[in-house]
């Protein structure tokens, strides 16, 4: 091991060192001590062996700690440390989080939270052909597609909702909470809303007489500022019952364990990056997975979310 002084630290009380931010850097460096000549002792980090520094702790926001005797980087999570002091037990900081890519969500009412409500409002439902049926927001807030008679095509009893946008190659998160009074199917689709023939996406969503939600990350292939989703119903008299239809800007950094534990979840024609995700009952990917990373599966099949364990599949 060879040592190499750093002129622009003047003071050390406590060094240590953690994982690289990015796979093959150079460990993470941190120190309790005083750089360039400011005046006190402030907890720093170096991520270039030590050519720059960033202060990681401020006294204005009470980080105030004493003297700090042992610091060290976690060795699988950049950015933890952890730390002891004088009197103060042992301490761990991590990186503030910055959300550069809150979500937004796109469509109007989707939570359906209008009770009792005979219409849906900012939603436009639709029969074609000899189809009949009822569309209401019951005392539960659940979207009722109530069905006399289901025509022939799935598209002869639609619920849909116009005037919203995607962007060329942003990911999106699609979600939505269905059940039947038994099992059945009905389709979900984004399209053009003046140009059918341009459908974006189109799922089939397999219902039983349990609530579930459904989740799908989508790449947009195009920008399009007019958008269209719509849910397909006909074809069966089996009534449906919808709740939490969301459309949402997806951040690849993001846990997909912030939508609430789905049911199914589908992640299709994408690259899948490392991360966490997770299902109740089952996960479909075809996606490819990016080399040097690891993307876990999680599905639980008993109470509580992410219990056990479905899959593991590591790329080197």
């Amino acid at each position: 091991m060879n040592w190499t002084e750093i002129i622009s630290v003047n003071d050390v009380l406590a060094l240590g060192s953690g994982v690289g931010e990015n796979v093959g850097d150079y460990d993470a460096l941190y120190i309790f001590g005083s750089i360039d000549n400011i005046s006190g002792n402030y907890v720093y980090r170096s991520t270039d062996m030590g050519t720059t520094w960033v202060q990681i702790n401020n006294h204005g926001e009470k980080e105030l700690w004493g003297d700090i005797k042992i610091i060290t980087g976690d060795r699988n999570e950049f950015g933890k440390i952890y730390a002891t002091s004088s009197g103060q037990g042992v301490l761990y900081g991590e990186t503030a989080s910055t959300n550069n890519c809150p979500p937004v969500e796109l469509l109007t009412k989707g939570n359906f939270d209008d009770l009792n409500n005979p219409d849906i409002p900012d939603w436009n439902f639709q029969t074609l052909g000899a189809a009949t049926a009822d569309a209401f927001i019951d005392n539960l807030g659940n979207a009722v597609i109530d069905i006399i008679n289901a025509g022939i095509n799935d598209y002869d009893v639609q619920l849909r909702q116009d005037n919203f946008g995607m962007v060329q190659d942003q990911y999106y998160l699609l979600t939505v909470d269905a059940k039947s009074i038994t099992n059945r199917s009905f389709n979900i689709k984004l399209r053009n809303r003046t140009n059918g023939s341009l459908t974006y996406f189109e799922e089939p969503i397999e219902l039983t007489n349990n609530i579930q939600k459904f989740a799908f990350v989508f790449r947009a292939p195009v920008s399009d500022p007019d958008l269209r989703i719509v849910l397909l119903f006909g074809g069966d008299t089996n009534d449906v019952l919808i709740d939490a239809i969301g459309f949402q800007e997806y951040c690849l950094d993001h846990p997909i364990d912030n939508i609430n534990c789905p049911a199914y979840l589908t992640i299709n024609d994408q690259d899948v990056y490392p991360q966490s995700y997770g299902a109740t009952e089952l996960i479909i990917s075809n996606g490819i997975v990016k080399s040097n990373s690891n993307v876990l599966f999680k599905s639980n099949y008993s109470d509580g979310c992410f219990h056990c364990f479905m899959g593991f599949k590591n790329v080197l």
